[in-house]
């Protein structure tokens, strides 16, 4: 137990600990953090507030089942699982998002900063984030103007954002509260994506042998895409699914590998209710934090050699992917819902990223084009994150591009 000016602070570094965490959301609950997101982050009104955490006995009516009446906030909550989840809304989210790998494919979305991260994590006044508050309030502003927008004007987009607009409305939200609250779902969403892709290139690149081989296991699939038997056209959505997600061991180990050793994420639940704990008697208001770190490099589960990233670990034991210390998707009701999304996006543009282009980091020194290559970037552990750490700053990887025959 832990005591920060006053705060009674309990860290769990054991996976048992933190199962049964996960499971008594009674006694552990993570509604507080949302809360503060909503609060302090997204600004919402103090009547939007309100609303939000109107349950049915309040006057709540939603408009999907609601069987365990639940309040707005976690209605919507639901709304966004059916879309990630359900399989075929994923599968309709899938295409869409996999046409957008495949058309737009640039590579300065690396390097895309979160725009509320400063504000978010470490709770900093609005003074001291003026950098993050700005464009924050010109993403509120968009998003206002876009769900202001006649349905038609908006046609094209996901279920679950009309299904959100719709129920935020119908309880009593304004547009602009239900812009803020879609800030930070969208925020939620694609906070780790660009910086997993990074470090997953970032990491072949590093290692010319291992990149050509995944180039040989995504041959099959890259081949199928780009140049299939007639009568047999396969979308980029069941290529991925298929192929690269099951038949690409050495490209999901790499994946695996690269999630575990760059999660610098932690679980925040405040207990709800007075509860016993490993022989601790905890009181309402003390937070509980599962930080994902030490346990992702824990050596009693991968080995003497946890430290070191070998990138094929996984692929030599399967099992490893369902150990008890393997956990960097969250858990309970913070695990993550894109998960499944976001390895095909991952694996997908990766694949394409291979298969399209020569890509050549700049050694130590070497200059090209008035840049100079640099040492191989570094987690970034002093910074809070919500899952996937970035660089330090300035540890760019310099790297030459070029179009790449195939046939």
């Amino acid at each position: 137990m832990l005591y920060v000016a006053g705060q009674k602070i309990l860290v769990i570094l054991s996976p048992h600990d933190a199962l049964k965490v996960f499971k008594d959301t009674t006694s552990f609950a993570f509604d507080p953090f949302i809360d503060r997101l909503y609060r302090g982050t997204a600004n919402v009104s103090n009547e939007a507030h309100s609303v939000l955490w109107r349950t049915p006995q309040d006057g709540f009516k939603s408009l999907h089942p609601n069987p365990k009446s639940h309040a707005l906030v976690h209605t919507g909550n639901a709304l966004l699982h059916k879309q990630l989840l359900d399989p075929t809304h994923l599968q309709q989210l899938t295409e869409k998002v996999l046409n957008l790998v495949n058309e737009s494919l640039r590579w300065d979305t690396f390097f895309k900063s979160s725009v509320i991260s400063s504000s978010a994590d470490t709770k900093y006044p609005s003074f001291m984030a003026r950098a993050a508050i700005k464009p924050r309030d010109q993403l509120i502003e968009a998003l206002t103007r876009y769900l202001k927008a006649p349905p038609e004007k908006r046609s094209g987009g996901v279920p679950f954002i009309s299904e959100l607009l719709d129920e935020e409305l119908n309880a009593g939200l304004s547009v602009e509260d239900s812009a803020r609250i879609l800030l930070i779902i969208l925020w939620g969403l694609n906070a780790n994506g660009p910086m997993t892709l990074f470090w997953l290139i970032a990491h072949l690149l590093q290692r010319p042998e291992l990149a050509t081989a995944v180039r040989e296991e995504i041959f099959p699939a890259m081949q199928a895409f780009h140049f299939p038997a007639s009568g047999s056209e396969e979308s980029l959505t069941e290529i991925t699914k298929q192929q690269l997600v099951n038949g690409c061991p050495l490209l999901n180990s790499a994946f695996n590998k690269v999630v575990r050793v760059t999660s610098t994420g932690c679980t925040i639940r405040e207990v709800a209710n007075p509860v016993g704990f490993g022989g601790k008697d905890l009181s309402p208001g003390t937070k509980v934090l599962i930080p994902q770190r030490p346990m992702l490099l824990a050596k009693q589960a991968f080995g003497p050699d946890a430290l070191d990233v070998d990138l094929s670990r996984f692929s030599k034991n399967r099992a490893l992917e369902r150990h008890s210390y393997y956990r960097p998707f969250g858990g309970g009701v913070t695990l993550c819902s894109g998960r499944v999304l976001g390895r095909r996006e991952i694996l997908a543009f990766v694949a394409l990223a291979l298969w399209r282009y020569e890509m050549r980091p700049l050694e130590v020194g070497q200059e090209a084009l008035g840049v100079r290559g640099k040492p191989f970037p570094r987690v970034d552990e002093k910074k809070p994150s919500v899952g996937i750490a970035k660089q330090v700053d300035g540890d760019d990887m310099m790297v030459r591009i070029a179009k790449r025959q195939y046939k």
